[in-house]
């Protein structure tokens, strides 16, 4: 078994990873970007910034429907190939379908933490669905007593 250990930042209550993209959209321009970890995510997200950097136009994407507790929105979708290095040994490739792209913190669903992300004038973040914890049928440890907080697969 492989792992990765994940950070927790105690500021922000955040729990985040690296990961290497290679391509979105059949485009090649490897760069490793930081994700937060969202378990309540069904979906990994990136962010305006991410598109960006593989010079993908927003608008030339097609659209996907979400749905959460009170709404239906519709995001831009993209198709995303990368890799997570382990702390001790291989790595695993992954690829996700339809990831959604975070665009506008105004077409989130409001809680706590984006409020607290706009006091801040922070970006939006790419965020760790759980699409690609069961791609990798990986493992999520929070062992916060231990401070231990790592992904298996």
């Amino acid at each position: 078994m492989s792992q990765k250990i994940l950070i927790f930042d105690e500021k922000f209550n955040h729990i985040s990873l690296e990961l290497y993209i290679i391509e979105i959209n059949n485009i090649k321009k490897p760069k490793i970007f930081k994700f937060i970890l969202d378990t309540g995510a069904t979906r990994t997200s990136i962010t305006l910034d991410v598109l960006n950097y593989f010079g993908i136009d927003i608008k030339n994407l097609p659209t996907i429907e979400v749905t959460s507790i009170d709404d239906i929105k519709s995001y831009p979708i993209v198709n995303m190939k990368g890799i997570i290095f382990s702390d001790s040994g291989p790595e695993k490739q992954f690829t996700i379908n339809n990831a959604i792209v975070l665009y506008d913190i105004n077409k989130i669903k409001k809680h706590k933490s984006e409020f607290k992300l706009k006091k801040m004038n922070v970006n939006l973040p790419n965020l760790f669905g759980l699409d690609l914890l069961k791609e990798i049928n990986g493992k999520i440890v929070l062992d916060f007593r231990n401070k231990d907080f790592k992904l298996e697969w």
